[in-house]
């Protein structure tokens, strides 16, 4: 069989795979039909290889958003931590000392502070009511913000996963 532009020369054989097209066709007291049928589908080797790049890219992937929800929880617990420490020194420019509990008399100042939903952390008033404390345990406790913030108010002996916010 020869083909060129717009001819085909029969010979023996009815299917000729050229490229990715086969050629069917029939032949029946000389009159021949013949028709081109494209290849549908990806070979084994396609397949394998998108394959091996999709697990490629999970493979960084998946390592960068394991734990992604911890540092966000983290990161609203200390945004939370910075509010109570904005509303303490408001409460401290009103009464000239800082409260001995987190309670009811400070709502005027941070109404849903009774509402945040957790308790892993300690307020602690220092310096008879001048300063204070506030320690928040983190979840994951990456990067170096919570020993930056332990460092910064004056904790002698740093401890991982430990947040820290004082008046100053």
């Amino acid at each position: 069989m020869q083909i060129t532009k717009n001819k085909l020369q029969i010979t023996n054989k009815s299917i000729l795979e050229i490229e990715n097209w086969n050629l069917f066709g029939t032949c029946e007291f000389g009159n021949c039909r013949f028709k081109f049928v494209k290849n549908k589908g990806f070979s084994l080797i396609e397949l394998l290889v998108v394959i091996s790049i999709i697990a490629i890219i999970s493979a960084f992937a998946i390592p960068n958003f394991m734990g992604a929800r911890d540092r966000a929880k983290d990161s609203a617990h200390i945004a939370d931590m910075e509010a109570i420490k904005n509303s303490l020194r408001l409460y401290y420019n009103d009464h000239q000392s800082y409260p001995d509990v987190l309670d009811t008399g400070m709502t005027g100042y941070m109404p849903s502070i009774l509402n945040l939903g957790y308790s892993n952390f300690t307020y602690t008033k220092t310096n008879n009511g001048d300063s204070f404390n506030i320690q928040l345990t983190l979840d994951s406790g990456q990067g170096d913000d919570d020993i930056n913030s332990q460092k910064k108010c004056g904790i002698g002996v740093t401890v991982d996963k430990l947040f820290v916010v004082c008046a100053n």
